[in-house]
């Protein structure tokens, strides 16, 4: 049997819906290093572009359009404490990526910091941003640099058992992804 679901409400917040989970890291006007949780992020596209929902009030929002730039940085589940401490309400002015307990570590091509025990960066500048999603945005960046921890930079499945993936499982949960299976393609799949 099936029922709807209220459409008055988040509806991906009436099952379990895993995510991805990313810390997105800008750099205000005066200097001040910004992190946050993002969980509706992904790759976009086939042109090397990354996509995350922000809200706009949020400073991740407002650093992004004044700074043009923000690095994706992807922790693994062991840094879970930390994520959940960076969306802590921190006084102005404070800096946020030490304030959870993370290192900021020098990009190579944005002045925006990544995160040192992360395991892949993601350095992009803003390419567009896409308001007015019941109060939202879509922050789109231009991939311009990228790195990541060598013995996690492989397609191998066997790579996962030994560097799990984290996910947010809404509402409120997280995953540690560690199994991963093949899809199974038809035979006239053309990607």
């Amino acid at each position: 049997m099936k029922v709807s679901l209220d459409l008055d409400r988040f509806v991906g917040g009436q099952f379990f819906s895993p995510e991805m989970v990313v810390l997105v890291t800008t750099i205000s006007t005066s200097g001040v290093f910004n992190v946050a949780p993002k969980t509706q992020a992904m790759p976009v596209g086939r042109g090397n572009y990354w996509a995350f929902a922000c809200c706009s009030a949020h400073h991740t929002y407002q650093n992004v359009l004044q700074q043009g730039e923000f690095v994706v940085n992807i922790p693994g589940p062991e840094l879970i404490e930390h994520v959940s401490r960076a969306s802590a309400d921190v006084p102005p002015g404070t800096d946020e990526i030490a304030a959870s307990g993370l290192t900021a570590s020098p990009s190579k091509q944005v002045d925006v910091p990544s995160i040192l025990e992360c395991r892949v960066h993601l350095e992009c500048r803003k390419h567009q941003v896409i308001d007015g999603l019941s109060g939202d945005s879509l922050i789109i960046g231009k991939i311009v640099a990228a790195c990541g921890d060598c013995d996690f930079l492989s397609t191998d499945e066997q790579v996962l058992a030994k560097k799990p993936l984290l996910a947010y499982v809404h509402p409120d949960h997280y995953a540690v992804v560690s199994e991963i299976r093949r899809f199974v393609f038809p035979r006239n799949y053309k990607p």
